[in-house]
């Protein structure tokens, strides 16, 4: 990289304000793997553990039928009342 080749001879600061990049990126190293949170399994449901398979079929029962024109928060209200 320029900056590491050149630190020996003018400040990292310099360097990295002379090719328009933020210090942080001298220090930035990938990690292995998938970023973010992994998807969840299970669903909360007064105070227990539902999984996701039970949740998917209820929306799937409830969009079935003809001429549903369904949105998130009609199918959120919708599981709401099913309780």
């Amino acid at each position: 990289m320029i900056i590491q080749h050149y630190s020996d001879r003018a400040a990292v600061t310099v360097l990295s304000q002379w090719l328009g990049l933020p210090r942080s990126t001298l220090y930035y190293t990938p990690r292995p793997g998938k970023r973010g949170k992994k998807p969840s399994t299970h669903t909360l449901y007064h105070g227990s553990m539902v999984p996701n398979e039970e949740v998917v079929d209820k929306i799937k029962e409830l969009i079935s039928g003809p001429y549903n024109a369904y949105g998130y928060q009609s199918v959120h209200d919708d599981l709401r009342q099913l309780g």
